[in-house]
C-alpha cells in the first residue's frame, strides 16, 4: 500500500520528492487525500501500472549507463519523478485533476493511457522524454544550488518539485 501511495502521491498530488524522501511520514498524513472512496479505482490501477511500466524500461536504461552522474542518479533513484512528469506529459496538461468530479480528465483519458501502458514504444519514447526533462531539472537545481551534492538527496528535495512544475508549465504554455 506504501508503494501505491508513493506513486498515487507522485502523479496526482504532485510531489514525488515527498514521496520519496519521507514515504511513512507523508502516508499518515496523507492518506484519507490518496484513498479517497469517491476516485474511480481506475485511477489507482493505471498510476501503478504506468510505474511498474518505467521501472521495467528504467532497468533497461540502467543497463546501458554510460559515465553520466545525473543520469545515473535519475535512473537509480527517479522513478517517482520520471512517473510523475510522463503522467503529465501524457495528459499534455499539468493541471491538478479534481478526481472527485465525475467527467475529469483522467477518466476521459483513462483508455487512451491503458493503451500507452501496452505499448512498448510508445512507452519508451514517453520514458525517454519524462527522464530529459528530469534530468534538465536536476542539472538546473545544482547548477543553481552549488552547495547541493549531487545524490539521491536531490530528489528528495521539495524545490526540485517546484522546478519540475515551472519546466511542465513551460513546456504546456508553448504547446
Amino acid at each position: 500500500m506504501l508503494k501505491l501511495f508513493q506513486v498515487f502521491y507522485s502523479i496526482f498530488e504532485k510531489k514525488p520528492s515527498v514521496s520519496r524522501g519521507r514515504p511513512t511520514e507523508s502516508f499518515d498524513k496523507n492518506y484519507d487525500t490518496v484513498f479517497n472512496t469517491a476516485y474511480d479505482y481506475d485511477a489507482y490501477l493505471i498510476s501503478y501500472l504506468l510505474y511498474l511500466k518505467i521501472c521495467i524500461v528504467n532497468r533497461e536504461e540502467k543497463r546501458k549507463s554510460t559515465g553520466d552522474p545525473i543520469g545515473f542518479l535519475v535512473r537509480q533513484y527517479g522513478a517517482f519523478h520520471i512517473v510523475r512528469i510522463a503522467f503529465s506529459i501524457f495528459m499534455k496538461s499539468d493541471f491538478k485533476i479534481n478526481l472527485k468530479e465525475k467527467k475529469n480528465s483522467f477518466i476521459k483519458e483513462k483508455d487512451r493511457l491503458f493503451s500507452l501502458i501496452n505499448s512498448d514504444n510508445a512507452l519508451i519514447s514517453l520514458y525517454k522524454e519524462s527522464s530529459g526533462l528530469l534530468r534538465k531539472c536536476v542539472a538546473d537545481f545544482k547548477k543553481n544550488n552549488k552547495e547541493a551534492v549531487l545524490n539521491y538527496n536531490i530528489l528528495k528535495n521539495e524545490e526540485l518539485d517546484k522546478k519540475i512544475n515551472r519546466e511542465l508549465y513551460k513546456k504546456f504554455k508553448t504547446a
